[in-house]
């Protein structure tokens, strides 16, 4: 549908909803993420004029219609995603912000060889003080991420 510029028709279960909706969407791309395939593209009963995702696992049904679009001049699904953090599209006029993070020598370890975001940097090393640096635009799976990382002192007796 990609390839030929054809409209999907889908029945997408939301994880928040008792049944499924049927949509018509205009397929961008393809995108992982999460360990979960998504697909990215402009829905035709959302009259917000921003692109959507939907998570492939979520589809019940597809089908490839006679209806024909063409993807927008210059579009980037990569770009669309650049300050995203998981697989979430930024709404309109949010921004990202750059995040500091202190960490001990053994949080270091595994933000290096698994970085948050693909712009986190690693600021400076005092001791067993690590600084890294990331700009995102933050969301709940941002917070749950950081959490495996940082909240297990919060337990700790």
């Amino acid at each position: 549908a990609m390839l030929g510029n054809k409209q999907l028709e889908i029945s997408y279960k939301k994880y928040d909803k008792k049944e499924s909706e049927t949509l018509h969407v205009l397929p961008y791309a393809l995108k992982e993420g999460g360990r979960r395939w998504y697909l990215v593209g402009y829905c035709n009963e959302r009259k917000d004029g921003g692109n959507r995702i939907y998570a492939l696992d979520r589809i019940k049904s597809l089908n490839e219609t006679k209806d024909e679009f063409k993807i927008p001049k210059g579009y980037d699904v990569e770009n669309e995603f650049y300050y995203s953090f998981g697989n979430y599209i930024p709404k309109e006029g949010e921004k990202p912000v750059t995040i500091k993070l202190k960490t001990t020598s053994r949080e270091a370890n595994y933000l290096r060889d698994l970085p948050l975001h693909k712009n986190q940097t690693e600021l400076k090393s005092e001791g067993e003080d690590h600084f890294f640096s990331l700009k995102v635009i933050p969301n709940d799976k941002l917070i749950m991420e950081l959490c495996k990382y940082f909240c297990r002192k919060v337990f700790q007796k």
